[in-house]
């Protein structure tokens, strides 16, 4: 609670912030209070359709409701990257979102991981050699890519 807050008092400053918007999403997220996410994350998405973040916290939301086929519509409209920079990004956070959903025992779980690993290699395939070796050098992909223990 304390730290909803303080994000409160953030956006009291920069009531425009999409990165407190979706933090505080993700904190309501995590006290399971979903309805108040998601009002957050559409208050984020209306502001900046593209920020991946808000999607993958609306995928993870739609997840616990028990709605696998709407996550996944929901990480499959994060716009592919242009810059090297923003690819990077995008490949750090569908190593995250991989490595946060192998471990669950749901098929949507196991769905979810899967096109974060899609999406990841769909991005490798079209950049350059130099790129590939830069994003194997980010600490999520390197956890994704070690073996899974049961």
């Amino acid at each position: 609670e304390s730290a909803l807050k303080a994000y409160d008092l953030a956006l009291e400053r920069d009531p425009g912030n999409v990165r407190f918007l979706n933090n505080q999403a993700a904190i309501l997220l995590e006290l399971r209070r979903f309805d108040e996410a998601m009002a957050k994350l559409d208050n984020v998405l209306d502001r900046e359709p593209d920020y991946a973040p808000a999607r993958f916290n609306r995928a993870r939301i739609l997840l616990s409701a028990g709605r696998p086929t709407e996550a996944l519509n929901e990480l499959d409209a994060v716009r592919r990257p242009g810059s090297d920079e923003a690819a990077l990004r995008q490949i750090d956070m569908f190593a995250r979102m991989a490595q946060q959903t192998r471990q669950g025992r749901t098929d949507g779980d196991q769905a979810i991981a899967a096109l974060a690993k899609r999406r990841i290699e769909e991005i490798l395939a079209n950049r350059g050699a130099e790129f590939v070796t830069r994003a194997e050098q980010l600490e999520s992909v390197r956890r994704l890519r070690q073996p899974q223990s049961d």
